[in-house]
């Protein structure tokens, strides 16, 4: 298994994924009795596929470019482009699998941005290692058993390697790459290693926002009426609890404005008490569904249009005059906004299509922000997350634990056993279900409650929340006014999270550099301490060229006075300047600070979206010698002449 692992691990496109896994363990004493310890094991998985489109190389990244706030306007402004169709595939599924219309199966399918070419990823999981992972000291033991002992992993030099995990590991790892930059061997200083943080984590995360957010307003009353109390409150919910909770809420709130139209049109009448039975709605739709549905298709572009409209986003509509409001109206949109991203992302995930993951992975940043969620705000696979399926391995150590410990199968032994039979117990699996001809998929078993989401939606129209009610908002404002999370959280990333993340996350330029110079290693690859300070005297170099407002000229100029100091590291002119050169091509296009930062705040104080002035700003910028993009767990630059693979790959 260890030989395997290793060949697995130095696979082009494998990547790594790690998290640890506490517990209690109760043990006898002879002296003390039974007594309950804690017990800390990491494990890790390895996965690979040929979709990855591996190697990345540390030349493609750039860590050293701060992140300039002409980027937040053009990146993270503008609507993805899957949006219309995301929302208008949610509100047609949420009426066909609740109402079983055959006529809407092809109707508004969701959107194909890019998914894997294959259906099937190659997991190996490595021998589980007995330390904890949620210490910093900690994480050093970890990388050291696993890159080194377990994997023997030897691509330090110029691989970049993929790691991924929750919030936690991924900012342990950047934190101890900042701790190491100026560490003398290449393993040391950790810049081989990319933290890449994973959608499980964040999709729960996200479900946190919400219940904070809009629980007291719109959570709490459809966990009320959908009878979910006993499992989902407000500070403690699973995941596996509240998505399709949400989910169901979502649907409801789709049925409730379709009886809206359909009761406007005279399609149905409802009873005195304005209720509308169930199985007169299903009568109503099957008749208006007709053969190929175009009719109620229609009808549900128009509910996505009002609900999801940039309108009720704004603090003022424009097209109504005097400063009227429904207040309540907009937090519901608000609040059904948020909650579609949440099943946009989750529907993503779950059909492996990272195109539109890389599409709304810029508007994270900013309803995390917005809704004080300080952790994921910094950080922005698989057909099930690649976390997620960690976790289940974690699941599946503590069921062991709890049915098989005794004294002579302990901890270690469970362990030990546990992490190298995996693959093997799967094949075995497969060839028993082969011949048995059954199948488990392991999901969880969970109760049809369409009747009770037609039911809540039928409710929601009698509370007649489907009808705008335009008051003053400065003399009867609603009691609920929900937050605009994306303006919110374009305010905060303008006016503070952009200096804080250059400042603490931004790699200097002098030592990000994990190529070996020249005369600084011998034939073995050990490092020449007596020769290390060349690396330091052309970080101080480019320091100089910072100051001089990388002029280049200004740049040689100094090198040739400096002339003892060029002297004595020993370096070539012409090696010196293509070092540089790039770096100073670069820098040149900034803008100063100022500029850049009245730019941005003249788009925010615009609005978020479909703004006509901000959005002909954007349309004006001037092309960026170096493209951002806002992936995996930070801002990353990239060269473009090799930007296309690294691209392509870091999505997958």
């Amino acid at each position: 298994m260890s030989s395997q692992a290793r060949r697995v691990s130095h696979d082009p496109s494998a990547v790594f994924v790690y998290n640890n896994f506490n517990f209690k363990d109760t043990i006898k004493d002879l002296a003390l009795g039974r007594k309950s310890i804690m017990r800390n094991l990491t494990n890790c998985l390895l996965v690979t596929s040929p979709d990855v489109h591996g190697p990345f190389y540390q030349s493609q990244w750039r860590p050293s470019v701060p992140f300039d706030q002409e980027w937040m306007d053009s990146y993270m402004l503008a609507p993805p482009a899957c949006e219309g169709e995301a929302f208008k595939y949610l509100a047609v599924n949420s009426i066909k699998s609740l109402f079983g219309l055959d006529s809407l199966v092809d109707v508004a399918p969701f959107p194909i941005a890019a998914r894997p070419q294959r259906d099937v990823n190659y997991i190996l999981q490595t021998p589980a290692i007995p330390e904890n992972e949620g210490e910093i000291s900690g994480v050093y033991r970890v990388h050291d058993a696993l890159f080194r002992d377990i994997l023997d992993y030897r691509d330090y030099e110029s691989r970049l390697t993929l790691v991924h995990g929750d919030q936690k590991t991924t900012s342990f790892i950047r934190a101890i790459v900042a701790s190491q930059l100026e560490a003398g061997g290449v393993y040391d200083r950790k810049q081989w290693m990319l933290p890449v943080p994973t959608f499980f984590h964040i999709m729960m995360n996200y479900i946190h926002l919400i219940f904070r957010v809009f629980w007291d307003a719109f959570v709490g009353e459809a966990v009320s009426f959908l009878g979910r109390g006993q499992h989902i409150q407000k500070d403690n919910a699973k995941y596996h609890e509240a998505l399709p909770l949400l989910q169901d809420a979502f649907n409801g709130h789709i049925v409730a404005f379709l009886i809206h139209d359909l009761v406007e049109e005279g399609v149905l009448v409802p009873d005195g008490q304005g209720r509308v039975e169930t199985e007169t709605l299903k009568e109503a739709l099957q008749v208006i569904s007709g053969e190929n549905g175009e009719i109620l298709e229609a009808k549900l572009s128009a509910i996505v249009d009002k609900l999801f409209g940039f309108g009720h986003w704004k603090d003022n509509d424009p097209q109504n005059p005097g400063g009227l409001v429904d207040v309540k109206f907009r937090s519901r949109c608000r609040y059904l906004f948020i909650v579609g991203y949440l099943l946009i992302m989750a529907t993503a995930v779950h059909i492996g299509d990272y195109g539109i993951l890389r599409q709304i992975i810029p508007l994270l940043p900013l309803i995390f922000y917005g809704g004080k969620s300080k952790n994921y705000g910094a950080e922005m696979f698989g057909w099930k997350p690649i976390d997620l399926a960690l976790e289940h391995v974690n699941g599946a150590f503590a069921i062991d634990i709890k049915n098989n410990k005794n004294s002579t199968r302990d901890t270690a032994v469970i362990f030990n056993r546990l992490s190298v039979v995996g693959p093997y117990t799967a094949t075995i699996r497969s060839s028993l279900e082969n011949v048995m001809r059954t199948t488990q998929n392991g999901r969880h078993s969970t109760v049809k409650t369409d009747y009770e989401v037609i039911q809540y939606g039928c409710k929601l129209y009698r509370d007649k929340v489907t009808k705008t009610n335009m008051r003053d908002e400065g003399t009867d404002a609603a009691p609920f006014d929900a937050p605009n999370l994306i303006k919110l959280g374009m305010r905060l990333v303008a006016d503070e999270k952009i200096d804080n993340f250059n400042a603490n996350v931004v790699r200097p330029v002098g030592v990000t550099a994990q190529t070996a110079f020249p005369n600084m290693y011998t034939e073995d690859g050990l490092i020449i301490e007596s020769e290390e300070g060349q690396r330091l005297y052309l970080r101080e170099a480019y320091k100089c060229a910072k100051a001089n407002e990388y002029n280049f000229d200004k740049l040689l100029q100094y090198v040739a006075e400096d002339d003892q100091a060029y002297k004595a590291a020993g370096y070539s002119f012409e090696a010196f300047q293509d070092l540089f050169r790039d770096e100073i091509t670069f820098q040149k296009a900034y803008r100063s600070d100022k500029e850049r930062k009245a730019k941005s705040l003249h788009a925010v104080n615009h609005s978020w979206r479909h703004e006509p002035e901000a959005l002909a700003w954007v349309a004006g910028l001037p092309d960026m010698t170096l493209r951002s993009i806002l992936c995996v767990d930070c801002f990353l630059g990239f060269r473009p002449r090799r930007f296309g693979n690294f691209d392509e790959g870091l999505a997958k």
